[in-house]
């Protein structure tokens, strides 16, 4: 959860402040972003110990992990690090590590 918090509030409004040129593509990681935390909620849902029903669940979250993390490794960061300028770079990094101890408190609840 506080993956997505993460890049949906400091570095895709930061990439696209630079006037990245895939907003769809961005648009896309928002969307994953969201699936993967509805799949998290179901899961946290189930009270017995795991069912068929769960398992199926489980897989669907797997194989949306491994495809969003795929897309941002492979894709959205090496994009990312080839078309902003190494000063829009440095002001998106500044501002992530200035950000990081949000995340971390939103991963915690606190």
């Amino acid at each position: 959860m506080a993956h997505a918090w993460f890049e949906n509030e400091v570095l895709l409004p930061g990439i696209r402040q630079e006037g990245f040129w895939m907003n769809c593509f961005l648009d896309e990681i928002v969307v994953e972003h969201t699936d993967i935390e509805k799949l998290l909620d179901r899961l946290l849902k189930f009270r017995h110990p795991p069912t068929e029903r769960f398992s199926a669940i489980l897989t669907q979250l797997k194989g949306v992990l491994n495809a969003h993390f795929l897309k941002e490794e492979e894709a959205l960061f090496p994009l990312t690090e080839e078309r902003l300028s190494p000063q829009a770079l440095q002001r998106l990094s500044a501002e992530m590590n200035r950000r990081q101890s949000e995340a971390r408190r939103f991963s915690t609840g606190n």
